[in-house]
């Protein structure tokens, strides 16, 4: 729940699950607990489904793009996809959480990506470069707060951008903390020489956290 006139307008019929948040965060606190409030950027049915001029659309159809769960998306490199998300984040400060914690912050992954028509991307500029400015901007919108972002766990080995716009370098820069997804069931066949990566987690997770450190 928040008093921000865009969400509310764009998502009137949707599902309130907290409906008292400032009476919930105070109760965490009185225990001594650190509240993060993780924010879904780009992947936003909601935006996506009020505003066809923000949403990535498709080409073959010319209503809103849908990934492989048939979900809506904003386009990445949208000013004002930006700034509404900025609006959200301020609103779940000013309720006091201790911490941002960013996800969805990427080019989609599935789905059929060919088909998408972006209203603000230009498709020259690389995606990491978009990702990048994305970060700087949430950075300089909360210059003095705590911010975090989640990432795709193959950013700990890979050096470019996994064809999403995400780079741990990049991240680096911008956030307080960086959180790899680093799920064993979601690494390809033959990462490490395992022919299942699900069966080997501790092998998983160690190898890429010593690659994300270095």
């Amino acid at each position: 729940l928040t008093r921000l006139k865009e969400v509310e307008n764009y998502g009137k019929n949707r599902e309130i699950k907290i409906l008292r948040p400032n009476a919930m965060i105070k109760k965490l606190h009185d225990e001594g607990i650190y509240v993060i409030a993780r924010q879904t950027v780009f992947q936003d049915p909601i935006l996506a489904k009020a505003r066809l001029d923000l949403a990535l659309t498709s080409s073959s159809t010319g209503k809103q793009w849908l990934d492989n769960k048939k979900v809506m998306w904003g386009d990445p490199a949208g000013q004002e996809v930006w700034d509404y998300n900025i609006q959200i984040a301020k609103d779940a400060l000013a309720r006091g959480f201790d911490e941002l914690n960013f996800d969805y912050i990427r080019f989609p992954s599935d789905g059929n990506i060919d088909d998408i028509r972006y209203p603000f991307w230009d498709e020259k500029t690389l995606k990491r470069y978009v990702m990048r400015d994305f970060f700087k901007y949430i950075r300089r919108a909360f210059p003095n707060n705590k911010i975090s972002a989640d990432l795709f766990g193959l950013v700990t080995v890979n050096y470019g951008d996994g064809g999403i716009g995400q780079n741990i370098d990049d991240a680096y820069h911008y956030f307080d903390a960086v959180a790899p997804m680093v799920y064993p069931s979601h690494f390809n066949k033959g990462f490490n020489g395992h022919q299942n990566p699900a069966l080997y987690p501790y092998d998983v997770v160690y190898t890429s956290i010593l690659e994300a450190n270095k």
